[in-house]
């Protein structure tokens, strides 16, 4: 019976990584995994993330070398994706990249499409990570409903 269960939780998992990698591409990896690849993502994406389990959806493309982060709220999905610098590149240019976009999770009354917008993208750097986090906290917030 448990061996079973057991079978069956592995079948449903694997259809949903599948289902998953299908929609969104690349290889969904695990957070520690990221911190092989890209060391510095990974500890500050741990910084915004590390309190809970299961927080972001982490895809590596390797084709493109980069990784996708799909962070998720209540009303947007936040679309990260990193590349590092090519050390094998020498182009002073090279720098590597890390950008982000929003869309919202469901369409407006009336609309079938969602909305999105593009956010903070630069070289891969920690002050880019930060412009990210940035742009991502004032699209959550809220205007206060009283008067001062």
């Amino acid at each position: 019976m448990e061996k079973e269960n057991a079978t069956e939780m592995l079948e449903k998992l694997e259809h949903t990584v599948g289902r998953l990698e299908k929609d969104y591409g690349g290889r969904l990896i695990h957070k520690d995994e990221l911190t092989y690849m890209f060391p510095e993502l990974a500890r500050w994406l741990n910084a915004i993330i590390a309190r809970f389990e299961k927080a972001a959806l982490i895809f590596y493309h390797k084709e493109d070398k980069k990784v996708v982060i799909k962070l998720f709220t209540e009303t947007h999905s936040y679309h990260i994706v990193a590349r590092r610098r090519d050390k094998k590149n020498k182009d002073e240019n090279n720098l590597g990249y890390l950008g982000c976009t929003v869309s919202t999770r469901k369409p407006l009354i009336g609309e079938t499409w969602t909305r999105g917008n593009d956010l903070a993208d630069g070289i891969y750097s920690e002050q880019t990570w930060i412009n990210i986090l940035c742009d991502i906290v004032g699209y959550e917030m809220k205007p206060l409903d009283i008067d001062i």
